[in-house]
């Protein structure tokens, strides 16, 4: 990939978001960040992204899972979603149905996944409209 890859992060704890940009740092990144739904999906309808990484729950009246139904009922263009959050299996079927390309728990951050699983989602583009 000639160009830098940009993620989304939409999660809550600003430690949380710096974990998540320090995991990626091997990969050469724009980052920009949603500390809550209405927030995402505002960056989702302005800036060209390659990866959300999203964490379910935030804060407000929508969780990660409300912004994915949201983002696609308004028709916007979702690119490839990973999910990170501490909501392990509550969420993770719905999540699946909902497009979303891999589901992994904060603790234990499986850092070379993580970044394995970016490089991949952005070099093969959305899969999930």
């Amino acid at each position: 990939m000639n160009r830098r890859i940009g993620v989304l992060i939409v999660e809550d704890g600003e430690d949380w978001r710096q974990n998540i940009k320090d995991a990626l740092s091997g990969l050469d990144c724009s980052f920009f960040e949603a500390a809550e739904g209405q927030a995402a999906l505002a960056l989702l309808r302005q800036q060209p992204l390659d990866v959300v990484v999203l964490d379910i729950g935030l804060p407000g009246s929508m969780n990660g899972l409300d912004v994915l139904r949201k983002a696609k009922s308004d028709g916007i263009r979702l690119p490839p979603v990973i999910v990170m959050t501490a909501q392990r299996a509550h969420y993770e079927k719905e999540a699946t149905e909902l497009g979303v390309r891999e589901y992994f728990s904060k603790y234990g951050l499986p850092v070379k996944k993580l970044r394995e699983a970016v490089f991949e989602a952005a070099t093969s583009g959305a899969d999930n409209e």
